[in-house]
This record gives C-alpha cells, sequence and structure tokens, in this order.
C-alpha cells in the first residue's frame, strides 16, 4: 500500500458509539410508522391477541428488539465519512459498498436538528441538499 493510500485510509471518521442508540430509536419509530397497520388494522392486533399469548409476543417482541440491534451495530460499523478542504465523502453499506461524494461549492443548503432522543447525547443530525437531491 502506498503512503498515499495509508494516509487516506487514515483520514476516514466514523460515528460516535452514542449514535447507535439514536440510529436505533430512529429505525424503531420507522418500523413503527411502516407497519401499523399490521398491528391495528381491521381487527388484526385482536385476533393476534387471542391466537398469541402473552410469551409468544414477549418473545417476538425481543427478537424484532434483537434483530434491530444487530442491524444498527453492523450498519454503524460500515458507515465512514471523511471531510476535506473541498469534498465530503460517505461510505456505506453492507452487502453492496456504496460511496457519496459530495463537492463543497455543489451544496445549496445546509440543515440541522436535534430531535428530543439525540438531546441526552449531545448529537445534531445533518443535512445538505444539492442541485440534484437531499443528502441526509
Amino acid at each position: 500500500m502506498t503512503e498515499q493510500a495509508a494516509l487516506e485510509d487514515e483520514n476516514w471518521k466514523r460515528l460516535p458509539w452514542s449514535a447507535v442508540v439514536t440510529m436505533y430509536i430512529n429505525s424503531v419509530q420507522k418500523f413503527v410508522r411502516q407497519n401499523i397497520f399490521l398491528f391495528f388494522g381491521a381487527g388484526t392486533g385482536v385476533a393476534l391477541s387471542d391466537w398469541f399469548g402473552l410469551q409468544e409476543v414477549a418473545l417476538i417482541g425481543g427478537l424484532l428488539l434483537l434483530a434491530g440491534l444487530l442491524y444498527v451495530m453492523v450498519y454503524h460499523r460500515r458507515f465512514q465519512y471523511q471531510i476535506t478542504a473541498d469534498i465530503m465523502r460517505v461510505r456505506s453499506g453492507f452487502f453492496e459498498r456504496k460511496e457519496l461524494k459530495i463537492r463543497f461549492d455543489r451544496v445549496q443548503t445546509t440543515g440541522m436538528s436535534q430531535p428530543i432522543y439525540m438531546k441526552p447525547m449531545g448529537l445534531t443530525r445533518f443535512s445538505l441538499q444539492t442541485p440534484g437531491a437531499a443528502v441526509t
């Protein structure tokens, strides 16, 4: 490996571990929002509560929470970013490795938000908008 390639690999940064908690909360919120009809739609919740006992519901819920935590930890491990003087690069992906390059001269708008679950850890959500798309 050349000295330039080694230096380039050294400049990649990872998100802090406290970001795992916020990614997990965000993933759970998204999962519930996308599948809320499965729990309460057309009497399904009542039918499942008769079919499953409390132990089965707790076991399935626990397994879903553990699977979500495993996914978030793997995603955190595979997510890297690098900021130079004129470019921001982001690498992510588990099965398919993706790299996104954003030149700062193409950025039109930046945004920062801090949901209530990020405040205790001092984290902030940062987003960039370019002429072609929005990147969060």
